[in-house]
């Protein structure tokens, strides 16, 4: 069995790592790609600037947008997330649980990446939770889909509710007439 290790360095040393590895991701072979998150994801970001981890999470989310094909590379880059931490994540991973399309694998470690993001950063997460539920794609997707609007509703219940943030998520519910 592998042991995940953490890796940590000096400011300037992970720096450099880290804008490699974001290089990488915009690599065409999706190997390499996949490589990088999981490099990425095996980075201690509580020495880390919040803007570094804030580059990273928006690579990563420029890859997943990109990745069409093969599914790995698309749950490489979810599990990432997750193992980052960075509540930024949460719009990316909202997305991938709102795809009709995407598969089941790719969605499982979506809501994974979600429930360790607020394990890490219960307030992070509860007020990217409250920015999405106010924005346009929420109320959209409740007109437009609304068996997707309550499947990514429930899974973030399911998620967060047991959690740190269940009280905001079923005041939320009760407001909404869930």
């Amino acid at each position: 069995m592998k042991r995940k290790v953490k890796i940590r360095a000096s400011k300037p040393s992970i720096n450099k790592k880290i804008d490699g590895l974001v290089e990488q991701l915009k690599d065409k072979k999706a190997g390499y790609r996949s490589g990088a998150a999981r490099s990425l994801g095996n980075i201690d970001y509580s020495g880390v600037e919040p803007q570094v981890a804030k580059e990273v999470v928006d690579a990563l989310t420029n890859a997943l947008k990109c990745e069409n094909g093969w599914f790995y590379p698309r749950l490489v880059f979810v599990r990432t997330f997750g193992e980052i931490g960075d509540p930024l994540a949460f719009s990316a991973l909202v997305g991938v649980l709102e795809d009709e399309n995407e598969d089941l694998r790719v969605k499982k470690k979506a809501a994974l990446a979600l429930r360790e993001i607020n394990k890490k950063n219960p307030e992070g997460t509860l007020e990217e939770l409250t920015k999405w539920m106010h924005s346009f794609e929420f109320f959209n997707l409740a007109k437009t889909n609304p068996p997707v609007f309550y499947y990514v509703f429930d899974k973030i219940h399911e998620i967060l509710g047991n959690d740190a943030n269940g009280g905001i998520i079923n005041g939320l519910s009760r407001g909404l007439d869930l």
